[in-house]
């Protein structure tokens, strides 16, 4: 299946903040409706959400991050940039109890699961560097019936 909107962008700056976030998340999915890729918008939502969370997280107060949504046809490209140094690296974690520390005091300090989220749901996920810092955090979620990293 080739989407009919092949080709469309959406390139977005916005602060470095964790309100960020949820903007990204608003639109991803709002485009993706535009484009008739509804369907896509649950997966694509959280992946967005990871990235961007990570963007923000690799970012200083004042500076802004690059949200980017593309359709190529066969595939949504979604890419969060940062001015932040360093490459993320995916963990590779059996998510159980025995993992995760549930305890009052520590129960919101649990994170860094956000890339394997991402690679679960991508077809596949990469970095590329940014010009002229920082780099972009990249995934692709297959448009059409063999979506993911589970079809």
């Amino acid at each position: 299946m080739i989407s009919a909107m092949a080709g469309e962008t959406l390139t977005r700056r916005l602060a470095a903040a964790k309100s960020s976030v949820g903007m990204s998340r608003d639109l991803v999915a709002n485009t993706l409706g535009r484009w008739g890729l509804a369907d896509l918008a649950e997966d694509a939502v959280l992946v967005i959400s990871e990235l961007a969370t990570n963007a923000v997280g690799a970012s200083r107060a004042g500076q802004e991050i690059t949200v980017h949504l593309r359709n190529s046809g066969t595939e949504i490209i979604l890419a969060v940039h940062d001015n932040g140094p360093g490459t993320p690296r995916h963990r590779q974690v059996d998510l159980d109890l025995a993992t995760l520390d549930v305890s009052e005091r520590n129960f919101d300090a649990n994170g860094g699961w956000g890339l394997s989220i991402v690679a679960a749901l991508a077809a596949r996920c990469w970095v590329d560097p940014g010009t002229p810092a920082g780099k972009w955090v990249c995934a692709a979620l297959r448009i059409g019936p063999a979506r993911g990293g589970r079809g």
